[in-house]
């Protein structure tokens, strides 16, 4: 009763906080951000969850989209009422964790700019590559490492910003929303061209020479080192090295493999990982050149078996051995120690026995790349070797050939071949490829086709380690007369090499998903603080210094809003006030709040049923209207004046029983204060072609019965509601009920349910007792199963 205490006491008093259709006006602007924010918020949830690939900027800016609609909801609810002004305050904090995750900078443009090798340990300013190496030459194990130092990261942050590249590379890559590779292509040659033409600052030239300068050599290896390269991302490939470079010519060479970060694949793999382009800033490490006799990669744990260790070498410099040009010889070997090992050279034997003391001390496997120079054995390079494991799988389908696996994983689909590069554009998603070689671009394509077959290629390749990242399968040794070329079906086996005529059942077991690490404990951070839904009921916890997330902020501002306009007072203007004359013993007062009929005379006071454009009150009347329902005696005679007098004068809702109903309505929104004699019963309803807006939200009051007629009814109410799908709370003889997110058609039907049940419950507790409810509830279950509940 205090609602209507105080509704009556504004009408009194002539004092109104806000005007019915200004706060109406501002609920419904409300309505509109809130949806804005949550349709932000879903798209980037799906970002993150189906790991979609988008740049970091991209998403930053998406989030940053989140911000300005949630603020916009939070200020919509402080002008409905300005007691929720605390929600900036929440809002601000909420923003603060978020930008936590958000704001990565690239590493400070201030010295050192150059690091010797021994001392380039920290990984963020020196890059994997070579703080691994760094590492190594602190355990207590003789290995050969070339001499060498480090152009750090905080040297490519000074580069990017004294040639004013930094905003102009933020906003270029702010525009990859997805995988685009004619939008990678476009982005990448722009940033790349841009690098090779800005020039070396003297600072940092100097500071190169000079430890040029100390190396007593003539020709370089200037090899990217990127931070987070060689990690649980290998950036396998991905970035430029340059070999054989002439002291007088690194400045070429140093901004070729700083404008490699931008490659169209290093990109894509970026994206895919959803790492911030300023997480991975570009470090390069810089090696005398070596004419080596032999050169390749160990790997100290091989995917099919872990207990053998696997050399693979070429004669010369392995360059074409790991970009996947080259297959080159092999060695297997058991890492158990037997008689075999004593038979190898002198180099091999050495690289098996640091491979196995290196796996040892850092518990996990390693790929290695190695070269031999005048019986000398050098490690160039250490990193994790990372690989899934999976259980064979028999396949009861025809063999059409077998080559090797260098992959693991099952795949199916039709050939394509891909013959030249430049047709990378053309792959179809879910097909299996056919090509020359493995080359390192094939990672543009590798989430979208099923597997890769490749004529020459090796498990030592870069290529391979990424695949083996996501378990794609890829095999090797396969020439192209060997497949069928007319659309049939092969599936391939990246475990035996196998290639089988027809479609296996790949069951989501044996699929796999990218390795969790830095990124995924990122963007769960940033999940936490968007999407992550504390205020899961509307109980005591539903209160502003619960709301943990920008979701939790924008469904309090929802559920606040619907609350006040429980309490929304209308105005008493005649120009907007009409009389519905009808035949049922109700009186009802419409203010219209902006569509709820067209323009009438400003001296028609009455409006008929069929006049009022408002689909809530249209299909709750049907309900009243309802054959089911019957209201006997005809409404008492209504005076207009006098209803002026008492809104302006004391009115007492048990004395006056001629002043009724209040209705507030537009096109799709109503909000009825209904009166059936001592009953009370607000229904605030918005049914909209928006799922997600729409609502009804209904309360009960009062009661001129017994207790027990009281309470039986609303236990009864209670029980249709929540039949209903309604979200009930009760306290005495209050009764809310909530329902959420249903379509428009839906909650028609259910307002026009509503209407009979409003109709028949009315006076229910004047003769509602023990040995007749449960009648009323089969009569009700009847009911209900007619509307398909």
């Amino acid at each position: 009763m205090d609602w209507l205490k105080k509704f009556y006491f504004l009408l009194k008093a002539k004092v109104f906080p806000l005007t019915a259709s200004l706060k109406y006006k501002h609920f419904r602007e409300l309505l509109l951000w809130d949806r804005r924010s949550l349709e932000s918020i879903a798209q980037i949830e799906e970002i993150i969850l189906k790991k979609i690939p988008c740049d970091f900027y991209f998403l930053s800016l998406k989030i940053d989209e989140v911000k300005k609609y949630v603020k916009q909801t939070i200020e919509c609810l402080i002008q409905i009422n300005p007691q929720y002004i605390i929600l900036r305050e929440y809002f601000k904090k909420v923003c603060f964790y978020l930008d936590l995750n958000l704001k990565f900078a690239f590493p400070s443009p201030e010295l050192p700019f150059v690091l010797p090798l021994y001392q380039a340990k920290n990984s963020f300013l020196c890059g994997g590559k070579a703080s691994s190496l760094s590492k190594i030459l602190e355990l207590d194990i003789k290995i050969n490492i070339l001499p060498g130092f480090v152009i750090t990261t905080q040297a490519f942050s000074f580069f990017l910003k004294e040639n004013d590249l930094i905003s102009f590379i933020r906003l270029q890559l702010s525009s990859l929303d997805n995988n685009d590779f004619s939008k990678i292509k476009k982005i990448s040659s722009e940033i790349q061209e841009k690098i090779l033409n800005s020039p070396v600052p003297d600072k940092l030239k100097q500071e190169v020479e000079h430890a040029l300068k100390n190396l007593k050599f003539s020709k370089f290896a200037f090899r990217s080192s990127a931070h987070l390269e060689d990690s649980c991302f290998s950036f396998a490939g991905q970035y430029k090295s340059c070999l054989n470079v002439e002291k007088n010519k690194w400045e070429e060479a140093y901004k070729q493999v700083l404008a490699s970060k931008y490659a169209p694949s290093a990109i894509t793999y970026r994206l895919k990982s959803h790492l911030p382009d300023t997480m991975t800033p570009m470090a390069v490490l810089v090696m005398p050149m070596l004419s080596p006799e032999k050169s390749g990669v160990m790997y100290t744990s091989l995917p099919e078996n872990r207990a053998n260790l696997g050399i693979f070498y070429v004669s010369g410099i392995g360059e074409n051995l790991v970009g996947g040009e080259q297959k080159g010889d092999k060695i297997i070997l058991e890492k158990k120690y037997n008689k075999k090992i004593e038979l190898l050279d002198k180099g091999i034997k050495t690289l098996f026995k640091w491979g196995l003391a290196l796996e040892n001390i850092l518990q996990h496997p390693l790929d290695i790349e190695w070269a031999i120079q005048d019986s000398r054995v050098y490690l160039l390079q250490v990193r994790p070797f990372m690989f899934f494991e999976h259980s064979s799988k028999e396949i009861d389908l025809p063999v059409l050939t077998e080559g090797s696996g260098v992959s693991f994983g099952f795949g199916c689909g039709s050939i394509f071949v891909l013959n030249s590069l430049k047709d990378i554009e053309k792959v179809p998603a879910k097909s299996i490829v056919w090509t020359k070689y493995l080359y390192p671009e094939l990672t543009l394509i590798l989430d979208k086709v099923s597997g890769i077959i490749a004529k020459e290629g090796s498990l030592a390749s870069h290529f391979s380690h990424i695949a083996r990242e996501i378990a794609k399968p890829v095999l090797t040794g396969i020439t192209l007369d060997e497949l069928p070329l007319n659309g049939q079906v092969v599936s391939i086996d990246g475990q035996t090499g196998k290639v089988f005529l027809g479609k296996i059942k790949i069951n989501e077991s044996i699929k796999s998903t990218p390795f969790e690490c830095k990124s995924a404990e990122t963007l769960n951070k940033i999940l936490t603080h968007l999407s992550k839904l504390n205020l899961v009921t509307t109980d005591e916890n539903f209160v502003p210094e619960n709301c943990r997330s920008l979701h939790d902020l924008v469904r309090y501002c929802h559920e606040m809003a619907i609350k006040e306009m429980f309490y929304l007072q209308p105005s008493n203007r005649k120009r907007v006030v009409k009389q519905l004359k009808t035949s049922l013993p109700l009186s009802i007062f419409i203010f219209n709040l902006g569509s709820a009929w067209e323009k009438f005379k400003k001296d028609k006071k009455y409006i008929n049923l069929e006049d009022i454009k408002s689909t809530p009150f249209q299909y709750l009347f049907k309900g009243f209207l309802n054959s089911a329902v019957s209201w006997g005696n005809t409404p008492p005679n209504f005076d207009w004046d006098k209803f002026d007098d008492l809104s302006a004068g004391i009115f007492n809702p048990k004395n006056a029983i001629e002043l009724n109903s209040f209705c507030l309505l537009d096109k799709d929104y109503m909000h009825f204060m209904l009166r059936f004699g001592y009953h009370f019963t607000l229904i605030d309803a918005l049914v909209s072609d928006i799922t997600e807006q729409n609502y009804v939200q209904v309360s009960f009051k009062g009661g001129g019965g017994l207790e027990i007629g009281k309470n039986l009814r609303l236990k009864l109410i209670s029980f249709v509601f929540r039949k209903m799908h309604f979200q009930i709370k009760r306290e005495g003889d209050f009764l809310k009920a909530t329902l959420r997110s249903r379509t428009k058609d839906e909650l028609k039907m259910i307002l026009e349910l509503l209407g009979i049940l409003f109709g028949l419950t009315r006076m229910l507790d004047m003769h509602l007792n023990f040995s007749n409810y449960k009648n009323y509830v089969h009569t009700f279950l009847n009911l209900l199963k007619e509307y398909g509940f």
